[in-house]
């Protein structure tokens, strides 16, 4: 039988204050079971005013590893001084020695030439990004028998030179130089990061003998064929990136497991 207007609408409001006691009781239950839980403390606190992390645009580099320092606290610690034969010498405080005994920073510092850094022997990190060097001559003058990563990231060097005494070296970041060919890397057989973005490499090689190399970054350059050869050796070889270039043809992939 068709129920009527007027007993359709005192069902509706029955339904309704049903509806709204069980609300209630939901919302009191929420609240009993949430003052048992542990409260959770934001992820990211709106307020933190710890040191950020910071990479700049090659895919590694020494700051995406250390905390970034501020310009005036850094150019306290870290004092570059002439010499009279025109040489530059970097030294230290020793409090900065003690809070960073083998890491140093010297990004933008307008640095033409690699200084002499004096009497650091645990020295494992050394960053030169955003200066203006030329050529590696002073690292052959020097002895850095525990350096394991070098960063140049934005400089200006045209070759890759006066490596060959940094046998430990794991690392190597020489992103937007200038460099036209990739040499001089013989001995060092045991890096396993090599990172020559942005530059005007147009030909692959000079890679063989870095048998236990890892990760290879050629993007941004000038090159068009991977050759037969070019990637002979690379037998630890996991990532390589050869985005924006004038690639045609790849080849040489058989030997790269």
């Amino acid at each position: 039988m068709p129920i009527s207007s007027s007993a359709a609408t005192v069902e509706k409001k029955k339904v309704v204050r049903i509806q709204k006691q069980y609300q209630s009781i939901d919302q009191n239950e929420a609240q009993q079971t949430e003052r048992n839980l542990l409260k959770i403390a934001p992820a990211l606190p709106t307020k933190d005013k710890r040191n950020l992390y910071v990479r700049s645009h090659s895919s590694l580099n020494a700051l995406s590893v250390t905390k970034f320092h501020e310009s005036r606290s850094l150019s306290e610690s870290v004092v570059l001084r002439t010499h009279p034969d025109g040489s530059v010498h970097v030294s230290r405080l020793q409090e900065e020695k003690e809070a960073h005994p083998d890491r140093i920073s010297l990004d933008r510092r307008g640095l033409t030439c690699i200084p002499f850094i004096d009497g650091e022997p645990r020295l494992r990190l050394l960053s030169l990004q955003h200066n203006l060097v030329i050529n590696l001559e002073a690292l052959s003058k020097q002895t850095f028998l525990s350096l394991v990563f070098l960063d140049i990231y934005d400089n200006q060097l045209e070759h890759i030179q006066h490596l060959d005494t940094l046998e430990n070296l794991r690392v190597l970041l020489m992103g937007k130089n200038r460099i036209k060919k990739i040499e001089g890397l013989e001995n060092l057989k045991k890096m396993e990061v090599l990172d020559l973005h942005g530059n005007q490499i147009a030909q692959v090689g000079g890679l063989s003998l870095l048998s236990e190399l890892k990760v290879l970054n050629l993007a941004g350059n000038q090159i068009r064929i991977i050759g037969l050869q070019d990637l002979h050796g690379l037998h630890s070889l996991q990532e390589l990136n050869i985005r924006r270039n004038k690639l045609k043809k790849l080849l040489g992939f058989a030997d790269t497991p």
